[in-house]
């Protein structure tokens, strides 16, 4: 059965690479990207690995919460349900501000705006991509981020707690979230990524292609597809809820969070 995609930061790196895995067996892919000429680029690139699907753009800032409502928009008048939503998009964050805003809530409330599209797929996953894990399974999590280290742990162990959290508000839908490691792949991130000679991401892929279990939600796959273990009084609701909360523009009703 085709799947619709859609896959932020989808105009380079890791999300490129994702994106090409779907048009592969013939899904249909949406990417999200901020640069028009990088996110034609793209989809000529990805497109020459079409089965008999189709790749498409969407541009936007999902940083902005006007525009980050304007992308949900428009893949809601493109696809008539959403199967699978990657969220790559991401920054080493300079700030802790940009950290906030581009790494943590935009992909939040990117899948808030579009959570009744989620809910007409019978088969609704949702995956952030996010970093090694050793760093999130050993990592503090700490609210300091005045040094470019605390900042990229910052990231990992709140992006972690994010997919806890929508994990538990979309489990009654019957749809999964999880954390995926692309492994190293070749991209713009990191003076290391750019040095990589990896451009193939299958892993999101393979698990999207596994039978769908809804246990198998708030959980970390490595690059192979293998769960990670994390430490769940860590990594709880309970506190995902409490450390989130100030973050967040939280637009849905929640007992909760609220």
């Amino acid at each position: 059965m085709t799947r619709n995609v859609l896959i932020t930061g989808g105009t380079s790196g890791v999300g490129k690479a994702i994106a090409k895995s779907f048009v592969e067996v013939g899904d249909n892919v949406i990417i999200v990207g901020r640069n028009k000429a990088k996110a034609i680029s793209a989809c000529k690139e990805i497109g020459e690995d079409l089965a008999s699907g189709q790749v498409d753009y969407v541009l936007g800032d999902l940083s902005d919460s006007r525009e980050n409502e304007a992308v949900a928009q428009a893949v809601e008048r493109r696809f008539s349900q959403l199967d699978i939503l990657v969220h790559s998009a991401g920054v080493m964050p300079k700030t802790k501000s940009e950290n906030i805003k581009i790494n943590l809530r935009s992909h939040y409330l990117l899948t808030i705006n579009l959570e009744q599209l989620l809910k007409k797929s019978k088969d609704a996953r949702i995956y952030l991509i996010t970093g090694a894990p050793t760093a999130v399974r050993l990592g503090m999590i700490t609210e300091n981020q005045s040094t470019e280290l605390l900042r990229g742990l910052w990231l990992l162990t709140h992006k972690t707690l994010l997919v806890t959290l929508l994990a538990d508000e979309f489990k009654s839908s019957g749809i999964t979230v999880n954390a995926v490691f692309p492994g190293e792949v070749k991209s713009d991130l990191m003076e290391w990524t750019r040095n990589a000679s990896n451009t193939r991401v299958s892993v999101v892929k393979k698990l999207a292609d596994r039978p769908k279990n809804i246990n198998d939600t708030a959980k970390f796959f490595d690059n192979l597809g293998n769960e990670i273990d994390l430490n769940h009084h860590k990594y709880s609701v309970e506190r995902a809820k409490r450390v989130l909360q100030p973050y967040l523009d939280i637009k849905k009703t929640s007992n909760t969070l609220h």
